[in-house]
């Protein structure tokens, strides 16, 4: 899981009440959540959008390269739902194509 979006959305839709959505996290990453809201509770709103659709603008960019590596680009002829099928199937093996398992 990557913290920064999670803490992002949490402020957004939880507020004040952030620390009852992060008590629902392992205290590894709550305290990292924690740590990330103090540094983003002073931004407004659409400062927190903002940043928020840069990271998962990040992700895609990330994705399409990875992609583009292990498939060339002949992933990107495929229709758009079976592109987005692949894209979210590919981290999940996380090149381990064993389906012996």
């Amino acid at each position: 899981m990557n913290e920064e979006p999670f803490c992002l959305v949490a402020l957004l839709k939880a507020g004040e009440s952030l620390d009852r959505v992060t008590d629902l996290l392992p205290p590894a990453r709550r305290e990292i959540v924690l740590q990330l809201a103090t540094e983003f509770s002073s931004l407004p709103t659409d400062k927190l959008r903002g940043k928020l659709a840069a990271v998962r603008e990040l992700a895609v960019l990330q994705m399409q390269s990875y992609l583009n590596e292990e498939l060339g680009h002949a992933w990107r002829e495929l229709p758009s739902l079976l592109q987005c099928w692949i894209a979210q199937a590919a981290p999940r093996t996380h090149g381990n194509q064993d389906h012996q398992e």
